[in-house]
């Protein structure tokens, strides 16, 4: 009875620290993505004011920046949230990403 009780409480013990990690984790991966949108799409509005052409490459790979990794993906992993866990360098080079 006891070492049920005991087998229980660690069951329930775990499962909330697991809980409370995926909480954070959610949050900063939310952050995250948000910043990697806005940094993507200054870019692209920074560059249209010096070269309409290239403009229009940078825009037509938004989607390949913005759908790069899955929120699951990110939310679940264990790499860091930087940039350089997640892209290239020629990416964050020609997006002009950067970290928090």
């Amino acid at each position: 009875m006891e070492i049920t009780l005991i087998a229980g409480l660690a069951i329930l013990f775990i499962t909330l620290v697991i809980s409370i990690y995926l909480d954070i984790r959610n949050d900063r991966v939310y952050v995250f993505s948000k910043h990697i949108i806005n940094c993507s799409y200054e870019e692209v509005q920074r560059v249209i004011y010096e070269d309409i052409d290239r403009a229009k490459q940078l825009y037509s790979r938004l989607d390949e920046i913005y759908n790069r990794n899955s929120y699951d993906e990110m939310l679940y992993s264990i790499r860091p949230l930087k940039v350089k866990y997640w892209f290239t360098e020629e990416e964050i080079k020609t997006f002009n990403l950067s970290d928090l």
